[in-house]
């Protein structure tokens, strides 16, 4: 009896962070960059985009003045942050800043200084976001 070869397997693509970066910018949706591997981003509903908003409002307004006359600057959904350490981007549902924002290699849609990065749990993200996205930040 002969013996059934199997295909072989090809390993995944690796990109660097720059040609990330490229095809970010030419994707009709969103994709995280975890050290090499791209990363489809599942998409956002009503409720969830309402709840993000609401946490920034939040931020923007009330924590103002608990911060002493440090603004803390939000911002939702459409801007990344690089974490260095683990080489990953993620799209934190809210993201904050104190002061002024200091981007990654002068992009300007990707941050390197959150002091703050909330993630809304959803019932698709809701084990990534409470494990190893919760590890990263």
């Amino acid at each position: 009896m002969q013996a059934i070869e199997k295909p072989a397997i090809a390993p995944p693509k690796r990109y660097s962070l720059e040609e990330y970066f490229a095809l970010e910018e030419q994707a009709k949706s969103k994709s995280e960059f975890h050290d090499g591997e791209i990363v489809a981003v599942t998409g956002g509903t009503f409720n969830r985009n309402a709840l993000a908003l609401n946490i920034a409002a939040f931020l923007k307004y009330a924590l103002k003045y608990a911060l002493k006359g440090r603004e803390l600057r939000p911002f939702c959904g459409d801007v990344r942050v690089w974490i260095e350490k683990y080489r990953k981007v993620t799209y934190p549902d809210v993201m904050a800043i104190a002061g002024a924002p200091i981007p990654y290699n002068n992009c300007k849609d990707t941050l390197i200084n959150p002091c703050l990065l909330v993630e809304v749990l959803s019932k698709s993200t809701m084990e990534y976001d409470q494990t190893e996205k919760f590890k990263l930040y």
